[in-house]
């Protein structure tokens, strides 16, 4: 892979770093259809945590063309719509309690993920998605959860989420991506790790790189070719990077 860095921007652009490139070539996908197997469980036994976990997980098979049942996308859409939360948020269990920010950044995924593989045009547009959007603009930060006191990182890495997905770099007025770099370079230890708090170093870590290095995958289809450059801009007036491949 080739790595190209442009020259530094005029003062008066100040663009957010920027990452593209990198993809690999078209390739003939290979998968299969993914069988259910088991009866579901009470849905109020499970949360909002873990069922983005789940459906990320089915995310990741469906881009490498495995097939998931359009019936486990539409029971997880009715079940995600119950737990809004009046405030237009989520909360871990539930819609009785109030919002707070990584829980509503993973009802907006979950929303986002489920309406565009039930075939959505636009998926995007949907109350609830539009309601959790404004309660992130509207509570917006990248030094902390958003109405909770813990997991800072895991709510930041779930910012990197909902920017990928709803395929915007802002959210509100917000610019999440150069806010959140800038929090995350200026908080990372001497030792190169993370570890806002008592959360574990590790875990932290592995949080932060994720978003800086925006892992997630979009929903939609990228066209791929090109000669496999990575090219960067800098952010704001930072000069050093790490490139990781």
């Amino acid at each position: 892979m080739e790595v190209k860095v442009r020259p530094p921007p005029k003062e008066e652009e100040k663009p957010g770093l920027s990452v593209s490139g990198g993809e690999p070539l078209d390739e003939a996908v290979k998968g299969e259809e993914i069988v259910k197997r088991g009866d579901a469980k009470d849905a109020r036994d499970g949360d909002t945590s873990c069922t983005q976990f789940a459906l990320l997980g089915l995310h990741a098979a469906a881009k490498c063309g495995f097939t998931v049942p359009k019936e486990v996308w539409k029971k997880c859409l009715e079940e995600m719509e119950k737990r809004g939360c009046k405030d237009g948020g989520w909360h871990y269990h539930g819609a009785h309690a109030a919002s707070y920010g990584s829980m509503t950044c993973a009802g907006v995924c979950s929303v986002a993920l489920c309406r565009f593989y039930l075939g959505e045009k636009d998926y995007l547009d949907h109350p609830q998605i539009k309601s959790g959007l404004k309660w992130l603009a509207d509570h917006f930060a990248v030094d902390k959860n958003p109405g909770e006191n813990q997991w800072p990182l895991y709510y930041l890495y779930s910012v990197e989420r909902v920017g990928v997905f709803a395929a915007t770099e802002m959210i509100g007025t917000h610019r999440w991506y150069p806010l959140g770099a800038k929090h995350l370079v200026d908080i990372q230890k001497p030792d190169g790790s993370w570890k806002p708090g008592h959360e574990d170093i590790h875990v932290s870590t592995a949080l932060a790189l994720l978003f800086l290095t925006r892992a997630t995958a979009p929903v939609s289809v990228l066209k791929r070719g090109g000669k496999g450059w990575l090219e960067s801009h800098t952010l704001n007036d930072a000069q050093n990077f790490m490139f990781i491949l």
